[in-house]
């Protein structure tokens, strides 16, 4: 995810993988020139950058194999002017997955997507996941990025300034991974203390009706209430709050621009 607007820029990718392991994802490949010998208009946009030499080896029909990975197999004789948006978008990933590539690279893959569309185009991303293709991501969409990938990084001015997990992020810029959020009846200064003991508790806050706000470095809601119970609470709620990558962005470029000015 980058700080600004800009388009983004790799380099020495060739360092990571071959040219031909790595796929750049097309987001108008509806608009690309149509292979002369294709049959078909819902495949010849694939059949156009097909390499035979790429083939998987034992798929009859490596077009149709690409297609039902995207979940494109049902559509593929309708004409692609009748394809929404988020199914061309998909098409455009059926394309790239032809090379059977290592590596691909996507800029906003969900830019300008309803929320159906925009779902189910993470759903292929995950997909891809699952097959163990490395998919590198850049975009804006800070939520939707958090739902999708294992590790991200914050760009600023074009140098990446952190990278790992959210959680990982969220404990250097936050202080804290987790919050969780629990209610017990009993005496607060008991319960405040029980928590405090626990390994990996950052900070606790008693909030109003017997609620307590407790930052960690991990899902604690287990460990939360069984110190709660053994120093005779009455255990009511529980719930966690997952660190947000919004806010981790959000406190980070805060602190950076507050520094830069003082």
């Amino acid at each position: 995810m980058q700080e600004g607007a800009g388009p983004l820029r790799v380099q020495a990718l060739s360092r990571l993988v071959h040219d031909d392991q790595l796929g750049l994802f097309e987001q108008d490949i509806c608009h690309a020139e149509p292979a002369a010998h294709a049959p078909r208009e819902g495949r010849h946009l694939a059949v156009g950058h097909l390499a035979q030499a790429h083939a998987p080896q034992g798929v009859v029909d490596p077009i149709d194999d690409a297609l039902g990975r995207v979940g494109l197999s049902q559509v593929a004789d309708r004409q692609v002017s009748t394809f929404s948006r988020g199914m061309r978008r998909r098409l455009g990933v059926a394309d790239v997955l032809l090379k059977e590539p290592q590596l691909v690279i996507m800029d906003e893959p969900t830019q300008g997507l309803d929320p159906e569309g925009a779902r189910a185009f993470l759903q292929t991303i995950r997909d891809l996941r699952d097959e163990g293709i490395t998919v590198l991501l850049s975009s804006h969409l800070l939520h939707q990025m958090q739902a999708v990938c294992d590790r991200v990084g914050l760009f600023r001015k074009g140098r990446m300034e952190l990278m790992g997990t959210v959680t990982d992020l969220a404990q250097q810029v936050l202080g804290s991974g987790y919050h969780i959020q629990i209610q017990a009846d009993g005496p607060v200064p008991t319960l405040v203390q029980a928590l405090e003991t626990l390994p990996g508790v950052v900070d606790v806050q008693p909030e109003d009706h017997n609620r307590f706000r407790v930052a960690a470095t991990r899902d604690l809601r287990a460990e939360a209430a069984e110190a709660a119970i053994g120093a005779g609470g009455r255990l009511l709620e529980l719930d966690v709050e997952e660190p947000s990558l919004d806010d981790i962005y959000a406190r980070y470029f805060e602190e950076v621009d507050h520094d830069s000015t003082d």
